[in-house]
């Protein structure tokens, strides 16, 4: 059984559109006041001192545990130290 395959749309059909129209809403989205800024300016010097409270506690932790032998238990805290530190970046 033949088929006919329709190269054209039908009479009267109108092409699906390619964009979203514009909304006050997708206009908001991108406007200067609404748009992700660099936050490392707001980073409180409370939230900085207790990062390095963290981490010297953690370099004085591995430093005793490595005197002590405990050298597996040293690296451990010295990892712990230094996933601490990024937050200080």
């Amino acid at each position: 059984m033949p088929t006919t395959a329709r190269l054209s749309p039908p009479r009267g059909h109108t092409p699906a559109r390619t964009t979203a129209p514009e909304t006050p809403a997708s206009r908001v989205a991108t406007s200067p006041a609404r748009r992700v800024h660099d936050n490392t300016a707001l980073v409180s010097p409370l939230q900085r001192i207790a990062w390095l409270i963290t981490v010297g506690a953690c370099a004085i932790t591995a430093l005793l545990l490595a005197v002590s032998g405990y050298a597996g238990y040293a690296a451990v805290a010295v990892a712990v130290g230094l996933s601490a530190a990024i937050n200080l970046l």
